[in-house]
Order: C-alpha cells, then structure tokens, then sequence
C-alpha cells in the first residue's frame, strides 16, 4: 500500500538523492568508474545517513537489489569512501591500526542542497578533544566528523528565492 509522504519524510528523500549524487560526483571526479553495482552500495550508504552501518547492513541491502554484489565488492569501496574521507571507520574493540600519539583531526562541512563537500579546521572542535580527555579521561587518537547542513552559496540562493 502506497503511504502519504509527509514533508518531512520528502525532506529526507531530497538529503538522500542529494547526498548520493555527491558521492556519485566525487568518486567520478577522483576517476573512479561508478559502476551500477557501487550506486547500489552508496545508494545503501545515503540511506543510512546519521546511523552506525554495518558493511554487512550494507551488503543485506544492496543483496535485495543484486545478488551479484559480493561482500568484497562492499568492503572495496567502503574502503575507497573512507580512503577518501567520504566515510568513518569506526573501529570495534581496539583494533585501530594508528599509533596512540597520532591526533589526526579531520572535519568536513556537508552541504545537502548542493552537495558540495569544504574541509575545515577550527578551535571549537579542538575544545571537544580536550573535553573528552578532562570530563572522561578518554585520550582521542583520532577524530573526524562531517557536519550536515546548507551552505553559505544554498542559502543565499534560498533567501533570493523566497523573494
């Protein structure tokens, strides 16, 4: 039975398509092929924005759509995702191959009207860092977060359309 999309639920679909075709742009752009079987993967990924995936969440997903998709196939390109910093690892019971000196910082601006990706550096995310090693004497190796949102170019142009 077909549901009502609400406006929100309409929202979420735009941010999906957004966020796939910006992965898809990326990816094209780096050079790599996007092959019918890797939409499938990211569409699985835009999916799941906000969530803790699992490669294997990911792979009952896309064996739904293709059951030529192997769990290989997963693994390689959330491995090109991540290589790319499109993507977090995160890292279960310890098993982080980074030295515990290494503070590698990394954060990205994701706009989800255009897509466009900004790499940013700021004190603010610094001051969480050492929250996390005063409130809960928890030392960080490594921190990387992607903040979702519209840009600064989106929203002038929304502003101007409102008009």
């Amino acid at each position: 039975m077909h549901k009502d999309l609400t406006p929100m639920d309409v929202t979420k679909a735009e941010t999906t398509e957004h966020l796939l075709h910006a992965m898809i742009e990326v990816l094209h752009e780096a050079g790599f092929r996007v092959t019918n079987q890797r939409k499938i993967i990211l569409e699985a990924i835009a999916y799941q924005v906000g969530w803790h995936v699992h490669p294997k969440d990911i792979y009952s997903y896309v064996q739904e759509r293709d059951k030529s998709i192997g769990l290989a196939t997963v693994y390689r390109t959330l491995k090109i995702l991540e290589d790319m910093d499109l993507l977090n690892k995160v890292y279960m019971m310890g098993m982080q191959n980074m030295s515990p000196h290494d503070h590698g910082v990394h954060y990205h601006l994701i706009c989800l009207k255009c897509g466009s990706i900004q790499d940013i550096s700021d004190a603010t995310f610094e001051e969480i860092r050492s929250h996390v090693q005063k409130d809960y004497g928890f030392s960080s190796t490594q921190i990387r977060m992607s903040v979702y949102g519209i840009c600064e170019e989106c929203n002038r142009f929304l502003k101007n359309a409102e008009k």
